[in-house]
């Protein structure tokens, strides 16, 4: 890239490599030249180098830049763990240079050990002073209240990285006799415990009771165990009568080893891995197991679309996920490697999502501490190729499908984006059928796209799928991105209120869903869905009564949609089988997306990072408080019904005013035109005064 005086010139930060161990073999310094890659993408950035106290060879254009000149030249720099002493970190924090702390563990647990098992307390953590620490899914859950309250900067979750580019070299220099690669057929299985086993948050212990637990139920499922890194422990006696109460172990099924290269192992000891993380960043061994098809046994939530899930420390659930991969994996291979293939690439440095989290990520960093040092501000970090942010950076998307109900049902949405002057904060972006044209008006997008079922025949009974699979087409999602920074996805039947304006939700806000809220067919529809689960081996985080409605960071909302088409499909494939629908309320073939979009925001979204119910308010005689923000044209019999507004059973009502009960707020705005709803909003308004 051209280099420029606003140039963040950008240095990576990683500790020395264990006694007789390459540098590359370490989880940080991979996820440091994957972070090279991906701003290599961003405009205004120049990676220089990587900062070490050790020496090392470089590697594809990433120098070593030794700790006693390294501050020279160099705007920011992310600390990968505990890599920079903290005397180098003041110095270089001087004259508004940026400091980020990217912590790969669960710095709460560890911190708990030093306190309280007389470990060494090591030097000031790097959090404490930094402008900005990022915290990778999983350890956010534990760890963001520890840094926010200790470190008192930006804390952001950042996304996980992964490439196969070092497994690939690792491959390559791998004598003949080596044969990596998942290969089916073995009735006994050989397994890998491959846990660093330096803290409660990675560690054996739970694999091992594992493996125990499956072997006492299923004595003909293990040919043999191998539990590397227990050099430090091995002859501790602890661990020591903790092997001696185990059956595999009184067999001679145990092989421990020291340090040794995952796919060393794999190519010729072990063909499934079992492992375990207490909200820690899942270790690259488990993604290179994922690349290679080996069955994976592990309570990585952030993993869960993928391997064989358990949860937290659920021993038991983790033996009966370990018999289930040594029954299933071998039959169900092909479906493994395409959604191994899958959520791999998601990982990927070079995907548009991933550069641009990071990219928005250290641009908040900088900016920061040049607030905090008083330095003069410069142009900052954006990705490559982004379209020139001169408009709105929040959206508001439906699908518009032919036919009159549906333009009747889009004009009440837009009235209300019209009366409210959301034209102002939001973009509504109208992608719709060719044979349609959106009514044009100040603000919105048209985006024209033929039908699913035009495209894939599959679709032809299930007409609904056009409100979600807008995003389908390629690029589609990196023209999202690159322009807005906020998605709200709806549908056409709903009333916007003027609570939407000024709104940018730190949380995704869910719509709601009437799947589950029938008592006589609740049990049918959560127990069909809980098999679901553990067929797909997606985590269930608790997220229940979920509507298609969705408002947050696009970044957040474009997994959740691209899943929710995708478990449409395999639901309608695999589900209702016999020809027989099922019958509304109960397990419906009719309402498929419905259970689809409770999969895909349970897969991709945690409790924590979510607000039910915000979206798709009722209809009814409920007021519109301050938090109600969007309207749902509810399939009911009670006012307000579209489908007596269809029929034209309302009889025309007077108003002196934008009504502030639902119900009446939604006849309202379909019996009037815009110009009639501006007068009676003033009206309103005249009123208060």
């Amino acid at each position: 890239m051209k280099t420029t005086p606003s140039t963040i010139r950008l240095a990576l930060a990683v500790r020395p490599p264990e006694a007789n161990r390459s540098l590359w073999h370490s989880d940080d310094a991979q996820l440091a030249w994957f972070l090279a890659q991906l701003f290599a993408n961003v405009d205004g950035v120049e990676v220089v180098g990587l900062l070490c106290a050790a020496s090392f060879d470089p590697i594809d254009g990433l120098p070593h830049i030794p700790l006693e000149s390294g501050d020279a030249g160099i705007d920011a720099v992310i600390e990968i763990g505990d890599a920079l002493p903290e005397d180098w970190r003041a110095i270089f924090q001087e004259g508004g240079r940026c400091l980020v702390a990217l912590r790969t563990g669960n710095d709460l647990a560890s911190g708990a050990e030093r306190l309280f098992f007389g470990k060494a307390p090591g030097e000031v953590p790097a959090f404490r002073h930094a402008d900005a620490v990022w915290i990778f899914p999983g350890p956010d859950e534990t760890n963001r209240d520890f840094f926010e309250i200790l470190c008192g900067c930006l804390v952001h979750r950042v996304p996980l990285l992964w490439h196969p580019h070092f497994l690939e070299s690792f491959l390559r220099d791998l004598p003949e006799q080596f044969s990596p690669g998942y290969k089916p057929g073995d009735a006994r299985w050989r397994i890998a415990v491959c846990e660093e086993n330096k803290s409660i948050a990675q560690n054996l212990v739970v694999p091992i009771l594992i493996v125990e637990n499956a072997h006492r139920k299923n004595p003909r499922l293990l040919e043999e165990v191998h539990v590397i890194n227990t050099r430090r422990i091995n002859t501790n006696p602890v661990f020591v009568d903790f092997l001696k109460t185990l059956d595999f172990v009184d067999q001679g099924l145990l092989q421990l080893l020291n340090f040794i290269p995952f796919c060393e192992l794999m190519g010729r000891r072990a063909n499934c891995v079992v492992s375990h993380q207490f909200h820690a960043r899942p270790p690259h061994f488990v993604y290179e197991a994922l690349y290679g098809n080996y069955p994976v046994v592990h309570n990585a939530p952030q993993l869960s679309s993928v391997g064989f899930f358990y949860r937290e420390f659920d021993a038991m659930g983790g033996a009966e996920a370990l018999m289930e991969a040594h029954r299933s994996h071998d039959a169900n291979l092909e479906e493994t490697r395409m959604a191994n293939a899958g959520f791999l690439a998601s990982l990927s440095p070079c995907l548009a999502p991933n550069i641009k989290a990071y990219s928005d990520s250290l641009q908040e960093a900088v900016e920061a501490s040049r607030r905090a040092r008083g330095s003069a501000a410069r142009p900052v970090a954006s990705p490559n190729k982004r379209l020139p942010r001169d408009g709105n950076s929040k959206a508001i998307v439906v699908y518009l499908d032919a036919g009159n109900k549906a333009a009747e049902e889009f004009s009440w949405l837009q009235k209300t984006y019209q009366l409210w002057n959301l034209h102002r904060e939001y973009d509504l972006v109208v992608y719709h059928n060719p044979a349609v044209q959106p009514p044009m008006c100040e603000g919105l997008v048209a985006r024209q796209l033929a039908p699913m079922a035009d495209e894939d025949g599959f679709w032809s009974d299930y007409p609904f799928v056009n409100s979600f699979a807008m995003f389908r087409q390629e690029g589609e999602q990196e023209w999202l991105i690159d322009k807005y920074d906020y998605l709200l996805k709806t549908d056409c039947d709903v009333f916007l209120t003027a609570n939407l304006r000024g709104l940018e939700p730190e949380q995704v806000l869910l719509g709601y869903g009437g799947y589950m809220e029938h008592p006589e067919t609740r049990d049918e529809v959560v127990q069909n869905l809980v098999r679901i689960f553990k067929k797909l081996r997606i985590s269930d985080g608790g997220l229940n009564h979920v509507g298609a409605s969705i408002f947050g960071r696009t970044r957040d909302v474009l997994p959740v949609i691209s899943d929710h088409l995708a478990l449409t499909r395999r639901l309608l494939e695999t589900e209702w089988k016999n020809g027989d629908p099922g019958k509304w309320p109960g397990w419906y073939r009719g309402v498929a997306s419905m259970y689809a979009i409770h999969l895909a925001v349970n897969k991709n979204l945690q409790a924590r990072d979510v607000r039910l119910n915000a979206l798709d308010s009722f209809c009814l005689d409920n007021k519109i408080t301050r938090d109600v923000l969007h309207i749902h044209a509810w399939h009911c019999v009670a006012d307000f019904s579209k489908h007596k507004w269809f029929a034209g059973k309302y009889k025309p009502r007077s108003f002196s005013g934008i009504p502030d009960v639902a119900k009446d707020y939604c006849l309202c705005v379909a019996s009037r035109s815009l110009e009639e709803l501006r007068k009676l909003a003033a009206g309103s308004h005249n009123e208060k005064q």
